[in-house]
């Protein structure tokens, strides 16, 4: 954790991610962040283009705000 409420995900030399891991992993975390920015905070990088799309579709799917899904997975 950076400034002790960042979590970094790195998802480096992971070529497939199914909708229902990413939903529990990232959705979670960020539906609590979306509701309270004093939570915690996960920051998603090193994503294939695959999963890029599975998470998207996950915090879309939650509805969570463009601007929360361009901070927790920058694209």
């Amino acid at each position: 954790m950076a400034d002790g409420r960042d979590v970094l995900i790195d998802f480096e030399g992971v070529r497939s991610v199914s909708y229902s891991f990413a939903d529990e992993l990232i959705g979670v975390f960020a539906s609590r962040y979306e509701v309270d920015h004093q939570a915690l905070r996960p920051v998603v990088i090193g994503l294939s283009a695959q999963a890029q799309r599975v998470v998207l579709g996950s915090l879309e799917q939650r509805g969570l705000s463009d601007e929360v899904s361009r901070e927790l997975v920058p694209h």
